[in-house]
């Protein structure tokens, strides 16, 4: 999130605190730190372990209220005490953190615990992925190949708002702007942004509202195979026309190369039609209660794939091959049958083994009786049934599945549970890791309603982790593989509300 730059203020415990003659003049803003309020001479809360006169003030407050100078109303979240300094006698410095801030401008007073009915999301390369500008550059050449700039037009049809996602619960609109800073004699800065207007059915809490961006963020990383990090979150309340601009420290990365930009997998114009569906799926808004359960299998895989595979973490590839057999494994565990044998075979293999064990010594009983009504497939078995289920998905990345399937078991097995089994060695455990998170990808685009078939053709397309696709299809060879995915649209079955099995 892009940090706040707002100027020092008069802050107290309420609206009317900070207007009074008892407010403090401090400075907060989001920084590298955070969201922090500095006080240099003042305080708004007590030390903790600090006890005047007998009384201990309270070093935490739910929110804390300013007015800055350069004219916005500020609410810190959640804010506590975190350091400083007192003088005996003498003056008091107080620095203080809070989870979030929250700014309004023209000094409007607001209540930050009021119910959220629209909120505006800016997320990073969003005009990227969307391709679409209402202006338009052209340009002519000489005899000698000279190219110069001829006219900059603008097309109103194509500045017309893009709606993504039409539900009962909420609709999600696109649209853009176009900024231009300065027109000097020799200079022209043209700028081209796209925002998101989210509007929702019914109230949101702060929390709701925000946990709702941070996941629609998420489905535009798996778009654009890169962190697609929230730049500014703008809320507006149940009866106030205004935005409530929000500040908080959400997970950012580096900016994404050119080439990370140009390999964009899933840009607008391959989702365009059917995006929709994609989203409703992605907030599982088919899904019934009783599938809730399994959704969450997803929203589990689909976390974490998104963060191997978009975020720029620096952690040990032996995390993250964990991480990604961890989101393998919540996708085989989706809408399967997990019970090893039927009930009634299960009964009757118990009711024979139990003839079987008389006679037996009374602890070896004991032991088989404990085990007895364990039903459960192994995560082997579950992931080969995956993949043999979604065939049609993987078999060109990974055509000897069966090998596959048993080099990320054996790496899972021996970094999960600390075996002492011959570790892998780093780089190809590295490029197993990475085409675990892939084969992954693609299930998950699938179980969104996408075509095999589109999936291919999206990813052979953009060369989108091109490297690792190569490196799969040397590693695990099969020959005379027939293709089944041939590059049409297909049904898109298999979504999220639809059974995959």
């Amino acid at each position: 999130m892009i940090p706040s730059s707002f100027t020092q203020g008069v802050w107290g415990k309420s609206w009317e605190e900070a207007r009074g003659d008892n407010a403090v003049q401090g400075t907060a803003n989001l920084g590298d730190e955070g969201v922090v309020l500095d006080i240099p001479c003042g305080k708004l809360l007590g030390s903790p372990g600090v006890v005047i006169n007998g009384e201990k003030e309270p070093s935490a407050a739910e929110h804390l209220y300013g007015f800055s100078q350069d004219g916005y109303a500020l609410v810190l979240g959640n804010a506590a005490y975190s350091g400083g300094e007192t003088r005996y006698p003498g003056m008091v410095h107080q620095v203080i953190r809070a989870d979030y801030l929250m700014a309004a401008k023209g000094c409007r007073e607001f209540d930050p615990s009021n119910v959220i009915k629209r909120v505006d999301i800016e997320v990073r390369n969003l005009a990227d992925w969307y391709g679409k500008s209402a202006y338009c550059m052209t340009f002519e050449s000489d005899d000698q190949d000279n190219v110069r700039f001829r006219a900059l037009e603008y097309k109103k049809e194509d500045d017309e708002a893009t709606v993504l996602l039409e539900s009962e619960q909420c609709s999600i609109t696109l649209f853009g702007k176009y900024i231009i800073p300065g027109l000097n004699v020799n200079e022209m800065t043209f700028r081209h942004q796209c925002c998101l207007k989210v509007c929702f059915s019914a109230g949101k809490t702060l929390e709701e509202a925000r946990d709702f961006a941070v996941k629609l963020s998420k489905f535009f990383s798996l778009c654009m195979g890169f962190h697609a990090a929230i730049q500014r979150f703008a809320l507006y309340f149940d009866g106030e026309g205004g935005a409530i601009q929000y500040y908080a420290p959400l997970i950012d990365s580096p900016a994404p190369s050119k080439n990370a930009i140009r390999a964009m997998p899933f840009p607008y114009r391959a989702l365009e039609g059917e995006i929709g569906n994609y989203l409703y799926n992605w907030f599982d808004y088919g899904i019934e209660k009783r599938g809730k359960k399994d959704y969450l299998l997803l929203k589990r895989a689909s976390d974490l794939i998104v963060s191997i595979l978009t975020y720029d973490w620096k952690m040990p590839v032996e995390l993250q091959c964990v991480s990604a057999s961890q989101a393998l494994e919540a996708i085989s565990r989706y809408r399967a049958d997990l019970q090893s044998w039927p009930k009634a075979e299960l009964k009757q293999n118990r009711k024979e083994l139990l003839k079987r064990i008389e006679g037996m010594p009374e602890e070896f009983v004991a032991w088989i009786q404990s085990r007895i009504e364990q039903n459960s497939k192994g995560a082997k078995r579950l992931i080969n049934e995956l993949m043999n289920r979604q065939k049609d998905v993987v078999g060109w990345l990974v055509p000897d599945i069966d090998k596959f399937v048993s080099e990320q078991q054996d790496a899972r097995n021996t970094y999960s549970h600390g075996s002492s089994a011959v570790a892998v060695d780093p780089s190809r455990l590295y490029q197993l890791t990475m085409g675990i998170a892939l084969v992954g990808y693609a299930i998950l685009w699938r179980l969104l309603g996408m075509s095999p078939a589109k999936i291919r053709c999206e990813l052979e397309r953009s060369r989108f982790k091109a490297w690792v696709i190569d490196w799969l299809c040397l590693q695990y060879p099969k020959q005379n593989l027939p293709d089944t995915t041939k590059c049409d649209e297909g049904d898109g079955s298999g979504c999220f509300g639809a059974s995959d099995s």
